[in-house]
């Protein structure tokens, strides 16, 4: 990996001549060493001289910012693909073009991962393995469509890595014809099974037409052989596939399979509707809010990293006229070649229902951007209504921009941490909380001492101000609060405002939560403020993130000093057994109950004799 570092940005162009003219990664990066923009070239030197020629605002800002160029040579244009939207995805530069739906979709999984796949809905995509597809536009239809793959391939719906109960006994799934059971000698065997799970992987990658037939022709056997039971339940299946496929189906489309792409733009804000037809069925219609600085940036973006975790790419995806000759867009058209493994046209709607149905669609971004607009102008006049009026009320100077809250809490009288939140402009900013670990100190939990403590460090590093190139410089704390908020009363204001003494500029109050008074430094009585006052609904959504980001931090702490004071004292397991013993029984607690039985199902027999040993001693 190359690297090049200035001292002011306006000298990075001096130094495009080490740039090596290879094909691989860059990386844009700011004076603190933040990556702000990464992209992919056949060659990086050239690609990089390119930026430097932009005349566009965002273009020109990030390259007024930039302090440093980074590269990574890669033997060919498949590994910078991906490894480009895999970085994206794990640093989200600032200045690129980030792939944001205006919905938490939900996806239909495939576990090809273990040996009995297992199909489910899900909206999570991290287990390696596995095949997603999606997003569907429904939860409900996604849901229709897994129950049924179910009821056809009778696949299994018990969680885990093999399939089953401990005893061997099938469960009622099997018993109501909900299931195959390949875990019991009756069921099915492992190669039917694998099989029948590869045959709904085809199923969801648009192959409807080649099941139904397959339900006709299984349908016609059982009849023809008075099977007339058998038959109906494949009437039955035939006729819920026909229910959840024929009101998505276009007239005049025949069996085509093809993506619509429709983008709508004003003033950097983007709206991409991408409708997706698989065999003339209208499978999903999805939205994605954008930002950038014009629409062939924007969509040539988005091709690349939609169709980087896509179930499939389609051999044709229509986009509009006006885009097709941008160079942009035959990058990205060389990007999806290379994720189909075959070429991919993309072609402009035309006439006839695709040009019509793009027509659609096309209308259907410009009203969710309008939409978005209006949202987003509701949303800033309401933040600027609610910061004036918490202004107001406390007698600040200025708007409290920038509000900290804390809240001091502890685990069963043991390890005490005040946790931060931040608000920055009414919103949480859920980059800077922090957690600050308060050591012990003789007697019960001292939460006014720990409120102190864990304000006086937090200054500290103001004071410090340190460069963001010091190791030690913490985003969080680089920026000093218009407003600290603690949660409690008159003892809590007290101990913060000690720690307070020679901070004149940020203002300092405190929230009761039993009566939801407000106290303040300068004034002795508290603030009593109407319910539906807009600051103080403000102070209760600091205060109540407050809490939220504490028992999370809590529930994690125990969870692992659980699994700390129980697993890691058992002889002979370590990381990768503890890891499996988790993933067989879930819990802690299931473990500690387990039979030796259950336990050599995962341990060699003298380990889990042993560990059953160890663990009955403990109780």
């Amino acid at each position: 990996m190359g690297n090049y570092h200035n001292d002011s940005a306006a000298n990075l162009e001096s130094q495009l001549k080490h740039l090596p003219a290879q094909t691989g990664v860059y990386f844009f990066k700011d004076e603190s060493g933040q990556i702000i923009y990464i992209g992919k070239a056949k060659s990086i030197a050239s690609r990089v001289k390119s930026h430097f020629a932009r005349r566009d605002r965002r273009g020109q800002e990030m390259i007024a910012r930039a302090c440093q160029i980074d590269f990574l040579v890669l033997d060919n244009e498949t590994e910078a693909l991906v490894a480009e939207q895999n970085l994206i995805k794990q640093h989200q530069p600032r200045y690129n073009v980030l792939l944001k739906d205006d919905h938490s979709y939900p996806w239909i999984a495939l576990s090809i991962d273990q040996e009995y796949p297992r199909l489910y809905l899900t909206r999570e995509k991290h287990v390696q393995g596995r095949r997603y597809f999606g997003p569907y536009p429904s939860a409900r239809q996604a849901a229709q469509l897994v129950d049924l793959l179910n009821r056809i391939f009778l696949l299994r719906s018990c969680q885990g890595n093999k399939p089953g109960r401990h005893t061997g006994s099938p469960c009622l799934d099997y018993h109501i014809g909900r299931c195959s059971a390949p875990c019991f000698r009756g069921g099915k065997n492992k190669q039917a099974y694998q099989e029948d799970a590869v045959a709904a992987l085809k199923c969801l990658q648009g192959g409807y037409q080649a099941l139904s037939r397959k339900l006709q022709a299984e349908m016609k056997s059982a009849a023809s052989k008075q099977q007339y039971e058998r038959a109906a339940r494949y009437r039955d299946l035939l006729q819920d596939l026909e229910k959840i496929t024929a009101h998505q189906r276009v007239a005049g489309l025949g069996n085509r399979s093809c993506d619509l792409v429709a983008c709508s733009s004003n003033d950097g804000d983007h709206n991409i509707q991408l409708w997706r037809i698989r065999q003339g069925i209208l499978e999903a219609k999805l939205g994605f809010y954008l930002q950038g600085d014009n629409q062939p940036e924007v969509v040539s973006a988005f091709l690349e990293q939609y169709y980087q975790d896509a179930a499939m790419v389609p051999a044709e995806i229509l986009v509009s006229q006006d885009l097709l000759d941008h160079p942009l867009l035959g990058e990205a058209q060389s990007s999806l070649n290379v994720l189909r493994c075959a070429a991919v046209k993309l072609k402009a709607p035309g006439g006839g229902k695709r040009g019509s149905l793009w027509k659609t669609a096309q209308r259907n971004a410009q009203l969710a951007l309008q939409r978005e607009s209006l949202d987003r102008e509701f949303k800033r006049q309401r933040t600027e209504t609610e910061l004036v009026a918490l202004k107001d009320a406390l007698g600040m100077d200025h708007l409290p921009a920038r509000i900290e809250c804390y809240d001091a809490s502890h685990l069963m009288g043991t390890h005490t941490y005040v946790s931060m939140v931040v608000l920055q402009d009414g919103q949480p900013l859920a980059e800077h909380y922090r957690v600050f670990k308060i050591e012990s100190q003789a007697g019960s939990p001292d939460d006014f001492w720990s409120l102190q403590n864990a304000l006086e460090r937090r200054l500290q590093r103001l004071v410090l101000d340190l460069s963001p190139h010091d190791p030690k410089w913490d985003k969080s704390f680089s920026q000093t609060p218009d407003l600290i908020l603690v949660d409690g009363g008159l003892g809590q204001l007290h101990a913060a405002r000690e720690a307070l003494k020679g901070w004149d500029n940020i203002s300092l109050a405190a929230l009761a939560k039993k009566e939801e008074e407000v106290y303040l430094a300068a004034i002795p009585e508290p603030l009593c403020l109407p319910d539906d006052h807009p600051g103080l609904q403000v102070l209760q959504r600091a205060r109540d993130e407050a809490h939220r980001f504490a028992l999370k931090h809590h529930r994690q702490s125990r969870d692992h000093q659980q699994t700390r004071s129980l697993l890691d004292g058992l002889q002979g397991i370590g990381a990768a057994r503890k890891k499996m013993l988790l993933e067989k029984f879930g819990s802690v607690q299931k473990i500690s109950k387990a039979s030796l039985s259950e336990l050599a199902e995962v341990l060699p027999s003298k380990l889990a004799e042993s560990v059953y040993q160890q663990m009955n001693n403990k109780k």
